[in-house]
C-alpha cells in the first residue's frame, strides 16, 4: 500500500522486514532482506491508524467501522478461496454481498484518490475512470 510505504519504502512490509531493511540501509552489508508485505488484516489495520499513515496530512485518514472491516476481511477470504482453489462445495450468501462490494469500492476509491503520494502516479484519465467506476458501483448498489 503506497500510503503506508513511507519515504524508505518499507512501511507496508512485515515489521521484522522493515527493521531488517532499515538496518541494511544503514550499512549496506550482506544480502538485501526479503520484500514480503504484511498480511492483509495487518495492512488494513495500519491503514486505519492515522499514526501509521505516512504523510497523513496529505489526505483524510481511512476510517472504517467494525462492520466495514469485517466486510473487507470476508471479501479477502472469498478472494483467497477463489484464487487458491481447492475442490470443495461453495455457497455464498448473496444478501450481504452488495454491502461488502460497496465497502470495498469506497475503500479503494479513498485510498487511490485521497492521498497525493498515490494520486500523483495516476493520469487524469485514470482518475476519471476510478471516479466513474466508484460512482457506478454506488448507483448500482444504492
Amino acid at each position: 500500500m503506497c500510503i503506508l510505504r513511507g519515504t524508505d519504502e518499507v512501511g507496508a512490509l512485515r515489521e521484522d522486514l522493515q527493521s531488517a531493511w532499515r538496518g541494511w540501509f544503514d550499512n549496506r552489508k550482506g544480502k538485501e532482506p526479503d520484500t514480503k508485505l504484511a498480511d492483509f488484516k495487518t495492512l488494513l489495520k495500519w491503514a486505519n491508524n492515522s499514526k501509521r499513515m505516512v504523510h497523513a496530512d496529505e489526505g483524510p485518514p481511512l476510517k472504517l467501522s467494525a462492520t466495514q472491516i469485517r466486510d473487507l476481511h470476508k471479501l479477502h477470504y472469498f478472494h483467497n478461496q477463489f484464487a487458491h482453489y481447492a475442490p470443495m462445495f461453495w455457497a455464498i450468501e448473496k444478501a450481504g454481498l452488495p454491502r461488502i462490494v460497496l465497502t470495498a469500492s469506497e475503500t479503494a476509491e479513498h485510498l487511490m484518490l485521497s492521498y497525493f503520494r498515490v494520486r500523483m502516479h495516476l493520469s487524469g484519465n485514470q482518475i476519471r475512470r476510478i471516479e466513474r467506476a466508484a460512482r457506478a458501483v454506488r448507483v448500482a448498489l444504492g
